[in-house]
């Protein structure tokens, strides 16, 4: 368990300090990945999901998760459109989910 742990602080400290983000931000980036990326037959699919989707599975507010959002789109993770929040960068949010996979 200490290993998983101390993997998991690792990747957090390695996106604080490349990408001076914050752990909520982190949190949410995982987040919209987790909702709204499917592995189908023909490749993957992204659909974007909602402030409320992301707020109800972090039990954090809604209004954190939008401006928080905001700024992940700054720096090219997600893109925002009027249907939710999608992953623009897929991979770094692969590289993320992949480095917290024990």
């Amino acid at each position: 368990m200490s290993e998983r742990l101390d993997t998991l602080l690792r990747v957090f400290s390695d996106m604080r300090e490349r990408q001076k983000l914050t752990s909520d931000e982190i949190m949410i980036f995982l987040a919209v990945g987790r909702l709204g990326i499917a592995a189908t037959p023909q490749g993957v699919t992204m659909r974007p999901v909602t402030c409320l989707d992301i707020s109800q599975l972090l039990k954090i507010p809604t209004e954190t998760v939008r401006r928080k959002a905001v700024r992940l789109e700054k720096i090219h993770f997600v893109t925002r459109t009027t249907r939710g929040i999608a992953i623009q960068n897929l991979d770094e949010w692969r590289r993320l989910a992949e480095m917290l996979t024990i």
